[in-house]
């Protein structure tokens, strides 16, 4: 059957009605007729670029839900097939796969790597595990009794923190990443956590995006404590997925306003919302700020939307038909190299991430 990891089974998705994958299938064809019917140019590269990128292929990738750098390398957790890769970011090769045993890898959502360790969040085995970056090997399972996980998409490490979201059990969970002491497990109204997805960490401070509500919610890194909760219609927040954070700003991408929407990443007040037909937002599923850039991949239009991450302003769009874009959700940074994973092509590309230029494709 075929499921994401951030959506559950179509069974699921038809019962609760809150997820986003849903959204995203059921107005995919009706927003890439949008895109045609306004004349949105999406800028390519000239064939004599596409005839020279480089091409590796049969790797095993396998609907990528994330993936990170360590080092010179990219790990990839693989949806389809519950496993994870390590590719080189320097030559596009396969350096190993990791196969799930026990469970530890089951319908692997979110990535994220700490002091030589990746912490995997099990969104359909309601686990996290740690393995070693260096060597792929199983440290630790931790179980959802303990944790309270229930449907964990997202996880990051601030300090000596692990966080985890919660987007079925419209919580987060955090705990100690050396002796998996809980620190706190929030859930109260008054963080207003529905369908929490991603996090972006800013100083001592976490942002968490509620991808099935309008709002984005600030807790304390250290304690889990309530700092602040964003919303109302000037944030125009429409099932704010993902985050990032430029100098002093924090980047929303609003699934499905087909906007963004930035914020002061110190007390929350609003910077700037950016929308347009120029930007050929179509359901903007991953952000990545690399240098003086903010990159928006448009998950319904296969494309990729570059912009000024200080002012906002539209720099280019880069289209599928070279790139082999295929629903476009999440990105790695190596240096100034950009690494972009389709969910359903189950490849990556990479870009240079000043000019957008094609450089290899892996699949």
């Amino acid at each position: 059957m075929d499921t994401h990891p951030f959506f559950g089974s179509p069974q699921q998705l038809r019962g609760d009605g809150t997820t986003i994958l849903a959204t995203m299938q059921n107005q995919r064809h009706r927003a890439l007729r949008a895109i045609a019917a306004v004349g949105i140019f999406l800028v390519t590269l000239a064939p004599t670029v596409a005839q020279a990128t480089k091409r590796i292929s049969h790797i095993g990738l396998n609907q990528i839900s994330s993936m990170v750098t360590v080092g010179s390398d990219l790990w990839i957790a693989n949806a389809g097939n519950n496993t994870l890769s390590e590719v080189s970011a320097l030559t596009g090769q396969l350096l190993r796969t990791i196969p799930s045993q026990n469970h530890d890898i089951h319908n692997p959502a979110g990535l994220f790597s700490s002091g030589g360790h990746l912490w995997l969040a099990n969104y359909g085995g309601n686990s996290v595990s740690e393995f070693s970056a260096s060597s792929g090997k199983l440290l630790k399972i931790f179980s959802a009794r303990k944790y309270k996980f229930r449907g964990p998409v997202a996880v990051t490490v601030v300090g000596s923190v692990v966080w985890v979201a919660n987007q079925d059990g419209d919580s987060v969970t955090g705990f100690n990443s050396s002796t998996g002491a809980i620190v706190a497990i929030d859930s109260a109204k008054s963080f207003h956590f529905v369908g929490p997805f991603t996090f972006a960490a800013s100083g001592t401070n976490l942002w968490v995006a509620n991808n099935s509500g309008p709002t984005v919610t600030e807790i304390s890194s250290v304690t889990g404590a309530l700092v602040r909760v964003l919303g109302g219609a000037k944030y125009h927040f429409n099932n704010p997925g993902s985050l990032a954070l430029s100098p002093g700003g924090l980047w929303i991408a609003n699934f499905n306003g087909n906007s963004l929407t930035e914020v002061n990443a110190t007390d929350g007040t609003l910077v700037a919302i950016v929308k347009g037909r120029v930007y050929g937002f179509n359901i903007p599923g991953g952000l990545q700020v690399a240098g003086k850039y903010l990159w928006v991949a448009n998950n319904a239009a296969n494309s990729l939307t570059q912009i000024n991450a200080s002012t906002g302003s539209f720099i280019r769009i880069v289209h599928q038909s070279s790139y082999h874009l295929v629903e476009p959700t999440t990105f790695a940074l190596f240096g100034t190299e950009l690494w972009v994973a389709g969910f359903r092509g189950s490849s990556l590309t990479e870009i240079d991430s000043n000019t957008g230029r094609l450089l290899r494709i892996v699949s």
